[in-house]
């Protein structure tokens, strides 16, 4: 996402695609003051990384959501690039620049870690005999220290009541 001086622009695309595909892209447009969607505007924009400039026409979505635009392109190169938002809302106009797009990556040049397999969630935990006697044994001791720190304070407490 990148903010300018009259709005902001957050760029959604797919999570993963490559050089020489197309790629559906869809941008929110919100007032940079409201935090509100903004509709009616004139949004272009242009993708640029080292010698490569494409420049994308975004039209405004027909659907119920205010402040959906979207464009189409096709990637040439798997070079980071950079995108420049022109927004022309009225006597506004505004240029937002986001940066970190890659071909390849899941977001802004980041790479995350690989989803796990179908039906697997959590951390994967596994109890090698030794660890499970280890952890009873834990598991003992604690009980112990509990069972003789109640028992002192029982006794203790039961003497002074008696010695008054």
């Amino acid at each position: 996402s990148g903010q300018g001086e009259h709005f902001e622009v957050i760029l959604k695309f797919p999570s993963s695609f490559a050089s020489g595909s197309d790629l559906a892209l869809t941008a929110y447009v919100l007032d940079g003051a409201t935090n509100e969607p903004v509709q009616g505007a004139t949004v272009s924009a242009g993708m640029s990384g080292g010698t490569e400039s494409i420049v994308v026409p975004f039209t405004e979505a027909a659907q119920p959501i205010a402040g959906v635009y979207q464009g189409t392109i096709r990637l040439v190169s798997d070079k980071s690039s950079s995108w420049l938002f022109d927004i022309t809302l009225g006597e506004k106009n505004d240029l937002v620049a986001i940066d970190g797009f890659k071909a390849g990556d899941k977001s802004t040049g980041a790479p995350g870690p690989a989803p796990p397999p179908a039906g697997k969630t959590g951390y994967d935990l596994s109890l090698t005999p030794t660890a499970i006697v280890v952890l009873l044994a834990a598991f003992a001791v604690l009980q112990a220290a509990i069972f003789f720190l109640l028992r002192k304070k029982c006794t203790s407490g039961g003497s002074a009541k008696e010695s008054r």
